[in-house]
């Protein structure tokens, strides 16, 4: 449904407002002349068409002047008085026809349609003017000279780009162009003639459904349509179903009549929607920047969003708008900071960011990046400025510079040197940073190292230099941490031992970074050497054992162990290894046992010897699988190892056999002797036979065990055995 808009009349109408490149716009492709008036009705902008209807050079010649100027007394009044209407809103549209005098001198008769509108943020007046000296000339008083004046009048009413139409009192249709009829009325172009009434009209289009109103009580909208032309001077806006916006203009005639001129401002609305959608997304993002933005317009604060108003700690833009933009710069910068203002203003440029101070309402003094621009603000040169607070920026800064102190004093107090290494592509290699501790490392000094990469790789020893460059390219290649010890020499000659420990990163560019450590190793490498020595000395002196030698570690794992060890052992092979578990070695002699033993037997020595091992305190004499007789004797270290050493005493079992074989054989001897035979030791009896049994009265020898050889000699007789003892 189409219905008339934005309805402009009567007192308070307000100013149509569009924004300053619209109205350029407007002005340049208009058909007709065009004035902008500002509130001192002075010409702010005007177009080619009235530099040519006032006879002026260009439209620049007009800007600044008085329109009145170029009128006679009566026409100036009567101007003044529309300029007066519109500027205090009795009306918001008025029309007229007034006389105005050429640059070139001419007097042209001039048709007027005024408006009020929204210039520059102020009132102003928007005047379209049509040169009508065709139509007003003398007063002929012959029919054909009236007729003449008519026909101009009809031509240059069709000449016009605007829908005209002039309605009788009787609101009939008297008069109209073509553009009324086709371009305002497409649809009733065969229906508009001379002589139809207004409410015909309005009934037609109703009849013909023009507005879409179905569902509309059709009558109240005739009496809204009839009554509308009565209500003049009038500006409204009509906005048809198609899309058109039209806009039009009504005045009465002195003779009662009305007179309507219809404007297509559909491109205008159009282009009016599109300036208030790009303001309001421009409104949305200063409200919504992070950082503050101003405007200063002589030095004072114009506008400011949120950000700013928050910055500069006020609640409210009512407590900064007005203000003086020096009073929140410390004095002491204040020459400073308004000299660079004011040279914006002069150049009309943009300054490049500078950091500069900025104090708030409550006395406090921040830091802030401050970006001053030229622009125009409400037709006056003004200064934006976009402003950061640096606040957090500087916390940083002065952390990082802290962070950076405490790294460098740590970096320049570590036994060795920090560095970071950058290998390009084509193998340069490049030490952006590197610590003075490398003069201890390399003995070179550290500015020349960044000088200078080359430095540190003459510095390897050349029997390391092949494992040093291929170390670096597999952690390229791999972009693994790079960890190598290798020999420097030093200028002086002589030799020290570093380690080389970095993470690697690869870098866009394809270049290879390593953050890393340079530490002198040396101390430990001639510890490990000593150490080395130390342990050869060990294994050389544990071989040299008679006796077999085996070290378990905390875990019953064998870690070191002599010939001799490895010898009596039946299964040599299977524990030629570091690492072997006390249990492993259990079970393979375990398993040898089983060929002469039930399983039983076997699994009871298996416990008894674990037991010993765990106990590890005094001897076990083991009878092995090989008929050979070991002593074996483990003690416990203090840090839980166990020392084992394994001494053959089989010959010694062989002796202690063969010499119990020759006392049971003597035994056996003493035994069957007839005479009584008694073995003491300590007057204390060994052995006794069974002779010597029945001599003394006991039932077997073994009473006779332990007592005293004298206590069974006659008394008289033990004087003399003492004596005979003694000898």
């Amino acid at each position: 449904m189409a219905v008339s808009t934005d309805h402009l009349t009567g007192h308070g109408s307000p100013a149509v407002s569009a924004s300053e490149d619209a109205v350029r716009d407007f002005c340049a492709l208009s058909p007709s002349a065009v004035l902008i008036l500002d509130s001192a009705h002075s010409i702010g902008l005007t177009n080619e068409i009235a530099a040519e209807l006032f006879g002026a050079t260009s439209p620049t010649a007009l800007v600044g002047r008085d329109v009145s100027d170029f009128m006679p007394a009566a026409s100036r009044a009567e101007f003044r008085r529309i300029c007066d209407e519109l500027s205090v809103g009795t009306t918001a549209a008025l029309t007229g026809r007034l006389t105005v005098e050429t640059y070139g001198g001419d007097t042209l008769s001039i048709g007027l349609s005024a408006r009020r509108i929204t210039w520059r943020k102020e009132i102003g007046i928007l005047c379209i003017l049509s040169d009508v000296s065709d139509l007003v000339g003398p007063q002929i008083q012959t029919d054909e000279m009236a007729e003449g004046a008519k026909q101009r009048l009809i031509e240059a009413i069709e000449t016009m780009s605007e829908g005209f139409a002039l309605f009788d009192s009787d609101r009939r249709l008297v008069l109209f162009n073509e553009n009324y009829r086709s371009l305002i009325w497409p649809r009733l172009a065969d229906f508009i003639k001379l002589g139809v009434t207004f409410e015909d009209i309005v009934r037609e289009t109703l009849k013909r459904n023009v507005w879409e109103a179905s569902g509309v009580d059709t009558e109240t909208l005739l009496q809204q349509a009839i009554s509308r032309p009565e209500d003049v001077p009038s500006l409204h806006e009509i906005q048809y179903p198609d899309g058109r916006c039209i806009q039009q203009s009504k005045r009465r005639t002195s003779d009662g009549g009305i007179v309507s001129v219809y404007s297509d401002i559909t491109a205008l609305k159009r282009r009016e929607e599109e300036i208030y959608e790009t303001q309001d997304r421009h409104r949305r993002l200063l409200e919504t920047l992070p950082d503050g933005v101003i405007i200063l317009s002589g030095g004072k604060f114009a506008y400011l969003n949120p950000a700013a108003i928050h910055l500069l700690g006020a609640r409210s833009h009512t407590d900064l708008i007005g203000r003086n933009a020096a009073d929140f710069v410390p004095p002491e910068e204040q020459p400073q900071v308004l000299s660079r203002i004011d040279q914006v203003l002069n150049e009309q440029i943009t300054q490049p960011p500078e950091e500069q101070r900025r104090m708030l309402l409550d006395g406090r003094i921040i830091n802030v990046e401050v970006r001053h621009t030229f622009i125009q603000w409400n037709a006056k040169p003004a200064v934006l400025t976009v402003m950061r607070d640096l606040t957090e920026r500087k916390r940083a800064e002065f952390a990082l510079q802290e962070t950076e102190r405490r790294y460098l004093t740590i970096a320049g107090n570590l036994p060795g040197a920090v560095y970071q290494r950058i290998m390009y592509p084509d193998g340069t290699i490049v030490y952006p940073y590197i610590s003075r501790g490398v003069f201890e490392t390399h003995g070179v000094d550290s500015e020349d190292v960044k000088q200078d990469g080359k430095l540190l790789t003459e510095r390897v020893h050349p029997d390391d230099r092949e494992r040093f460059s291929k170390a670096l390219q597999e952690s390229v290649n791999d972009n693994t941490p790079f960890d190598i010890e290798v020999r420097n020499i030093k200028p002086d000659g002589s030799l020290v031992w570093v380690r080389s420990l970095a993470r690697s990163r690869q870098r866009e560019d394809g270049a290879t970074v390593w953050d890393g450590i340079f530490v002198d190793i040396t101390a430990r490498k001639q510890a490990e050497e000593r150490a080395a020595q130390a342990y050869r000395w060990l294994t050389e002196a544990i071989d040299s054992l008679s006796d077999g030698f085996a070290l378990w570690d905390a875990y019953d794992r064998l870690v070191l162990w002599n010939e001799k060890f490895i010898d009596w052992h039946p299964r040599r092979e299977e524990i030629l290894e570091t690492g072997l578990e006390f249990t492993s070695l259990i079970e393979y002699t375990a398993n040898n046992l089983r060929h002469d033993m039930d399983d039983e037997s076997v699994a009871g020595w298996v416990v008894e010897r674990l037991q010993q091992h765990q106990e590890a305190r005094g001897s076990q004499e083991i009878h092995t699988s090989t008929d050979r007789w070991l002593l074996v004797t483990e003690r416990r270290t203090n840090e839980g190892y166990t020392v084992g050493i394994y001494t053959d005493i089989t010959d010694r079992k062989k002796a202690d056999h063969e010499l119990y074989a020759s006392e049971e054989r003597y035994r056996k001897l003493v035994q069957v002797s007839p005479d009584a035979i008694l073995v003491d030791r300590g007057g204390a009896i060994l052995f006794a036979n069974d002779t010597a049994a029945n001599m003394f009265g006991v039932a077997a020898p073994e009473d006779l065990l332990g007592k005293a050889t004298l206590d069974l000699v006659d008394e008289e007789y033990r004087i003399a055995v003492l004596s005979r003892r003694a000898k």
